[in-house]
């Protein structure tokens, strides 16, 4: 399973939970399709405009994450569901097989291990919940570089 690994979770428990989600399409909105990217997208920017209009200031791209503005979306459409890909922390292979990043001019893809989360903002939707896996955060062991 994984974590974040930021030693604050260390010894703390998980859970991954299994469900069937019955739900119309009007309700859902899926961030991997690049129609619903685009839109999202397009939305970031003018919620970065107001705010630079009304305030002086504009969202910290360093520290700025989706899940304010997912939710704040999600508030608007009406949505009941979010889907969205991310990647993935901390796999069983070392990051440099997974993540590496290729060479300014190289011409290759970099593939990432990602993992696919949904978001259920309405529980009258959700049925037969059950409880698919546990366990608990253990610390880190230091690796050795790869080469």
């Amino acid at each position: 399973m994984k974590s974040r690994r930021h030693k604050r979770h260390n010894d703390t428990y998980w859970a991954v939970l299994e469900c069937s989600v019955y739900i119309e399409n009007d309700y859902f909105i899926d961030l991997d399709l690049r129609n619903e990217q685009d839109t999202f997208f397009d939305f970031m920017k003018d919620v970065n405009r107001k705010l630079s209009l009304a305030y002086g200031v504009e969202m910290a791209v360093d520290s700025y994450t989706d899940a304010a503005l997912c939710n704040y979306i999600a508030e608007i459409a009406g949505a009941k569901v979010i889907a969205k890909t991310f990647p993935y922390e901390g796999g069983i292979l070392p990051t440099y097989f997974t993540n590496r990043r290729p060479r300014e001019g190289s011409g290759f893809t970099c593939h990432y291990r990602t993992e696919r989360q949904y978001v259920v903002r309405d529980p009258e939707i959700i049925r037969g919940i059950r409880l698919f896996d546990e366990g608990r955060v253990r610390p880190l062991k230091k690796r050795r570089r790869q080469r």
